[in-house]
């Protein structure tokens, strides 16, 4: 029995080079990980484009988690959603990541010291921290970002 239906036609994607295509994909935006809801809230252009074809997977594959940036609140429930999120996708700590630290409202004994963080997000490139005060920084901590850049911010007063 022959087939009624016309054979295929090529995508345009599939008559780019690879280089080319690579170069494409390095365009899109890093994948965003908000650790202020739970479950985290995940946006990942790489990993979307992976289930376009074989092809796209096999290129953007390693982009999905490249070039992370995990938004958090700087508390113990923060710091113990990123334990979580490294436990589920340890490829997100490996490099490339940026930290966006967020103060709670309410100060409270069981903030986190950046200590901590540093331990456990070890791929950290660049940090923000959005801090009332200067006072509120332990420099000694966050000397144990080794080679991060840092951004000071004031939090803005409305709530996300």
């Amino acid at each position: 029995m022959s087939s009624t239906h016309a054979p295929r036609q090529p995508s345009p994607f599939d008559r780019l080079p690879n280089e080319l295509l690579v170069k494409v994909l390095l365009h899109l935006p890093p994948p965003t990980i908000s650790l202020h809801h739970n479950p985290p809230l995940i946006e990942n252009a790489p990993f979307a484009v992976s289930l376009v074809s074989k092809r796209f997977h096999a290129f953007s594959g390693d982009l999905i988690w490249r070039r992370a940036a995990v938004a958090a609140e700087w508390s113990t429930v923060g710091f113990l959603r990123a334990v979580a999120l490294l436990a589920q996708w340890p490829a997100v700590g490996r490099g490339g990541l940026e930290l966006d630290l967020q103060p709670q409202w309410i100060h409270t004994v069981e903030e986190r010291r950046l200590r901590d963080w540093a331990v456990i997000l070890f791929g950290v490139e660049r940090i923000v921290l959005r801090l009332f005060e200067l006072d509120d920084l332990d420099f000694d901590d966050l000397a144990r970002f080794d080679s991060a850049s840092i951004s000071l911010r004031r939090p803005s007063q409305e709530r996300s």
